[in-house]
């Protein structure tokens, strides 16, 4: 009797625990459905299989449902008989193929069957996954050789169908899906999800070219799918090549191996940029990683276009997370840290999520899936899950899709956005201030306005300029993206809408090309430099306000503005220094005579000298400057400089093939500087004390005045480049240089003439935005751009008398430029006169000829659609007439015996000087000559 108390006492332990060992089981499975994440709860079940006796004990509660087996379900059945001994080659060998018989509806079909997949999802319980084959001579359905049957926990039950059919609805390149039951020999199976097969009936059934290169590249732990050709192989091959030629893989290889700038270049010639959007906005639907750097991947290759089309498939459903842009797949993520692409993903996108009716109708199809397979899920007992297990993840994932949706459109509301004004003096004179905007946004963003006050300028004119090549200098690189306007009653000036696109770049911290990471993007602080530009540049900019507009959703952001005062410029404080103070710390160079300070006459300048406001400087004749690399004299005070003819002054570098750089002149104490008979050569440009100098001779708000001197083997934008100031140039001589000879910017009155332009590479005289300057006998020969240049809105110009030979361009007129053209003589030029609009923000061009003789160019006239300018008693129009001029040969183009042809009153007006004969063309000769021989 106590032997059987003591079995009856060992049998109870032991069934507690049994009892014990199932309920921690069943309670560590039910604890894990509700702390780890959903793809972990399906993955540790699949990954352990025999936990699935554990969840049997959940599934017991399934039969509350048994109402479902006297409903009948909405699916297709479909019906597969297999006899025992198939089923034995199967089990003792899951890759083998065997025999079968398939019904749906009163049509049989004798076909093959084989397991889908080998690892543990699809083989280690008892529903399983298939494929089933068909005789090519008897498809399925007339138009399938091969579908599969996927047990529907492994596509997440109906979100991967909802996947299929989002990217129909985006017309992408998907196999046909859908979903059914399957009964085998007699039992239910359930419910599985349907699909077509990769294969040549696939392309054929979607219009492509069915005998292309149709890619598949699964299950590569160690990431090389991107890497490695070897990893990409084929559901069809391509027939009109070698036999299994993978020229297109290998070309997409070595494209992701290329720098940013080919890369950006080349990749959307071997990849259709459509599809490739498209596909990358379909995985954001829901989150998904799956077509990542080691599986999942489908591609084929166009041979009509050249191109790659990705398909997606087993996208599946990812956890919602704040942070959409993810490392997971190495092509994806090279294009997207491309600011300009990210920008066209993003537009796809944002086509989805604008409008809540696209989340709508998902739902709308999810949610009839739901009602469709509901009876069918109920009915299948040989699922993993239990009924209330499978209801619980639909509705999960269902609640995913809204939150993806919501964290997909919030993402274009981000931004964090700062703007710095610099202002102050340490900067190209032709800049007003440099904005530079900091922006981290997900979405593009544009200009709403950008408004601000200039004391002392009314009513002027600006335009914003961005720093295109990020140099922090104006030049010919950037790029005008705005107009100013201004406010009369509250005196600010204003852009406003400007489109142009500012993106931010992504980065990923430790991103190594091509090792996907699976980490997510990072916003790097994007910096856009904007220049504002105008007539009057005084730097005094004020109460600045940007708001910037979000590309997509439209929405105003108001940023912060920081001002930046420019403290440290380069020697700076010696624009005031004292005479003392100058002539202590420079008498190297310098000297003082009779209380006149003097340059000494044979010096090597080794530093930037600056040469103070309250200050006159004397440069006697024969002075000789040899002049530093890239070092400069800059004077606020006024320069008196008078050389001979036997004894010219000359300014020159120490080393012929090293540019010094500028010999300047800045302010209105510097104005009533003069220059004669000097050699100035060899120099550049330069940026000292916030002043940029174009021209190796320059003069900023200073009056001058130069005669019979010689500038010539500039390096910079200009030999001479005088801005805002009352100029006379006389009698001078100007060759070689690199660019321009004369460059008057934004000067209220000067007077170019008598001088000679030989062989310069651009313009020989330009204007920009000038006011009452007359150009007057000047000989121009063989200019690489223009003879003469009027633009910008120049005004009051008036040019009389000037010969202009061999050059690209005679005379050119642009930008509402208005000038008076009299008596000038064009020939042998490509162009005689061109007329054109050369910058929107200004205008056509208007002006009138007169009297001037527009001969043998290449051709005569340019009048671009729009100009307004005026031709009066012009001789070109005498095509066929040959013309005898007196002495070509030393540049003596007056015409002989000329008749009154020209308008002589408008000469007479002009010149003060009454002809009785009024001459097309030049009406007098100058006797051109160097001013002094070197």
């Amino acid at each position: 009797m106590k032997k059987n108390k003591i079995k009856l006492k060992i049998f109870l332990l032991i069934i507690s625990f049994i009892l014990f060992l199932s309920f921690l089981g069943l309670g560590s499975i039910i604890l894990a459905q509700k702390i780890l994440p959903h793809e972990y709860q399906i993955k540790l079940i699949q990954a352990y299989p025999s936990l699935m006796s554990t969840l049997k004990i959940t599934k017991t509660l399934d039969i509350f449902d048994f109402y479902a087996y006297f409903q009948k379900s909405k699916l297709p059945v479909y019906y597969l008989s297999i006899s025992q001994k198939n089923l034995d080659k199967l089990e003792k060998d899951p890759k083998n193929n065997v025999k079968a018989n398939f019904i749906y509806g009163d049509k049989a079909y004798k076909v093959k069957i084989k397991h889908k997949g080998f690892d543990k999802k699809h083989l280690a319980f008892k529903k399983k996954s298939w494929t089933i084959l068909f005789d090519k001579e008897e498809l399925f359905l007339d138009k399938y050789t091969k579908i599969s049957f996927t047990v529907p926990v492994d596509r997440r039950y109906l979100v991967e169908e909802l996947n299929m059919y989002r990217a129909r609805k985006m017309d992408m390149l998907v196999p046909d899906t859908w979903m059914g039951e399957l009964n085998i020999n007699g039992k239910n199976s359930g419910v599985y999800f349907i699909n077509q097969n990769f294969d040549q009936n696939f392309l054929a059934l979607n219009q492509r070219y069915d005998q292309a290169n149709l890619y598949q590249a699964d299950l590569d732990y160690y990431g090389k799918i991107y890497k490695d050709i070897n990893k990409w192989d084929k559901y069809v091959n391509e027939e009109s090549s070698p036999i299994n030629n993978h020229s297109d893989v290998y070309q997409l290889l070595e494209i992701l191996k290329l720098n940013d700038q080919d890369f950006l270049q080349n990749i959307f010639n071997i990849i259709d940029k459509d599809n490739f959007y498209k596909w990358a906005v379909h995985a954001l639907m829901t989150h998904s990683q799956q077509q990542d750097y080691l599986h999942n991947l489908r591609a084929y290759f166009d041979p009509t276009k050249g191109k790659f089309e990705f398909i997606p498939w087993d996208v599946l459903i990812y956890e919602p997370h704040a942070d959409i842009d993810v490392d997971y797949n190495p092509l994806l993520t090279r294009v997207l840290l491309i600011p300009e692409f990210m920008h066209q993903r993003n537009t796809y996108l944002w086509d989805y999520v604008k409008d809540e009716n696209n989340l709508q109708d998902d739902l709308a199809y999810y949610d009839k899936l739901t009602e469709d397979t509901a009876v069918g899920f109920k009915q299948d007992r040989v699922k993993q899950f239990s009924n209330k297990a499978v209801a619980n993840y639909i509705k999960l994932y269902r609640e995913f899709l809204i939150e993806i949706y919501k964290n997909n459109r919030k993402a274009f509301d981000y931004i964090h956005a700062w703007a710095m004004v610099h202002t102050g003096q340490n900067q190209d004179p032709n800049i007003l201030s440099k904005l530079d905007l900091e922006i981290e946004a997900f979405a593009a963003q544009t200009i709403n306005e950008i408004s601000f006050a200039v004391p002392e300028v009314i009513d002027g004119e600006y335009k914003l300029i961005l720093d295109n090549n990020n140099n922090n200098q104006l030049d010919t690189a950037d790029k005008i993206i705005g107009q100013s306007s201004y406010d009369k009653e509250k005196k600010i000036y204003y852009f406003k809408d400007i489109p142009f696109t500012f993106h931010t770049k992504r980065k990923i911290p430790g991103y190594e090309i091509l090792n996907s990471q699976k980490a997510p993007f990072k916003f790097e602080k994007t910096t856009y430099g904007i220049f504002i530009s105008g007539t009057n540049n005084n730097g005094k900019i004020s109460d600045v306000k940007i708001k910037l507009k979000n590309y997509f959703t439209k929405d105003i952001t108001k940023l912060e503005v920081k001002y930046i005062y420019s403290e440290l410029f380069q020697d700076f404080r010696k624009i005031n220094l004292t005479q003392e103070e100058f002539l202590n710390s420079n008498n190297d160079y310098f000297y003082l005579d009779q209380d006149k300070i003097k340059v000494k006459k044979d010096v090597i300048i080794t530093r930037d000298i600056i040469i103070p406001k309250n200050i006159t400087v004397t440069m006697e004749p024969g002075t000789n400057l040899l002049i530093s690399p890239k070092k400069s004299l800059i004077s606020y005070g006024k320069i008196i400089a008078e050389g001979l003819k036997d004894q010219p002054i000359t300014i020159k570098p120490v080393h012929q093939d090293n540019p010094w750089g500028v010999f300047g002149l800045v302010g209105e104490n510097a104005n009533g500087s003069t220059f004669n008979y000097i050699l100035v050569e060899n120099g550049s440009q330069t940026q000292i004390n916030g002043i940029f100098f174009s021209g190796q001779f320059a003069a900023h708000f200073s009056d001058i005045e130069i005669k019979n001197s010689i500038f010539r083997f500039a390096n910079g934008d200009d030999a001479v480049n005088i801005k805002n100031s009352k100029v006379h140039i006389e009698n001078s001589y100007f060759a070689q240089n690199k660019f321009d000879a004369i460059d008057l910017d934004f000067n209220p009155e000067g007077i170019v003439k008598n001088c000679i332009f030989e062989n310069n590479g651009n313009d020989s005289i330009d204007l920009g935005g000038t006011e009452n300057i007359r150009i007057i006998s000047n000989l121009i020969i063989n200019s690489g751009d223009k003879g003469i240049s009027i633009g910008e809105n120049s005004q009051n110009i008036t040019i009389i008398n000037n010969t202009v030979i061999k050059s690209n361009i005679g005379i050119a007129i642009k930008d509402l430029s208005d000038p008076i053209v009299i008596n000038n003589t064009l020939t042998e030029n490509n162009i005689g006169i061109s007329s054109y609009e050369k910058k929107s923000i200004f205008g056509d061009a208007k002006g009138t000829i007169y009297n001037s003789l527009i001969y043998r160019n290449k051709k005569n006239l340019e009048l671009l659609k729009g100009n307004e300018t005026n031709l009066e008693n012009n001789f070109n129009i005498i095509e066929n007439k040959n013309v005898e001029f007196i002495d070509p040969a030393n540049y003596n183009y007056l015409i002989k015996n000329s008749n009154n042809k020209g308008n002589n009153e408008i000469l007479n007006k002009y010149i003060k000087t009454d002809f009785s004969v009024t001459p097309v063309g030049i009406y007098q000769n100058t006797n051109y000559q160097k001013p002094f021989n070197l």
